[in-house]
């Protein structure tokens, strides 16, 4: 529960590293990667905020755009 800074530091970076999870998990080390790049490619980010011994936060954040497809008036008889 919670993390160092040092773990942090390596969680999206381009180093794969996998521990386990709280309930003995395994993973591959990609997800946090996966997600950042994706995140990045559309113009958001995502942060981490941990405390050791009490938990981690993570946010994700997005741009808002608006839709490509002008909405059209539909009218009925």
């Amino acid at each position: 529960v919670g993390m160092s800074r040092e773990t942090i530091d390596q969680l999206f970076g381009d180093d794969y590293v996998s521990t386990r999870g709280t309930n003995s998990e395994t993973g591959t080390g990609l997800g946090l990667k996966l997600c950042k790049d994706f995140l990045e490619k559309n113009g958001g980010s995502i942060r981490v905020n941990s405390n050791p011994g009490i938990g981690s936060t993570f946010s994700v954040v997005l741009p808002r755009y608006e839709a490509a497809v002008e909405k059209q008036k539909v009218e009925y008889a």
